[in-house]
């Protein structure tokens, strides 16, 4: 039954993202924030705090109790600061999950993701 529910968000998601414009990018607050709050608790935004242009170039950041999520211009920069257990998404999202992360959210969490950049 959860499955099912899961399968129906994602796809509800998946329609109500495949309208975004070429051009427009990617919010990741607006994103977790609106479709996965349960599944990424405490969520905040950490831009200003983990994006600092030098050590770590990333655009955006967001952290919660079971993940930080960091956007990222290219490939190249996701990859670069990718650590070995971390999830590189549509290459440019990297996801640095908890330990104890449940393994149904991070599927969700990086489903929409992925949902995400496709439609961008």
């Amino acid at each position: 039954m959860q499955q099912r529910a899961l399968a129906v968000a994602i796809a509800a998601i998946a329609v109500i993202l495949s309208g975004c414009a070429p051009s427009q990018t990617v919010d990741l607050a607006t994103v977790f924030d609106t479709e996965a709050n349960d599944v990424l608790t405490s969520q905040r935004d950490a831009t200003d705090e983990l994006c600092d242009g030098s050590s770590n170039p990333c655009i955006q950041a967001l952290t919660s109790d079971q993940a930080s999520i960091f956007s990222y211009a290219s490939t190249e920069d996701a990859l670069h600061h990718a650590e070995r257990d971390d999830s590189v998404i549509a290459d440019v999202f990297l996801v640095r999950w908890q330990d104890d992360a449940p393994a149904a959210g991070r599927v969700y969490v990086e489903s929409l993701l992925g949902d995400a950049h496709s439609s961008d």
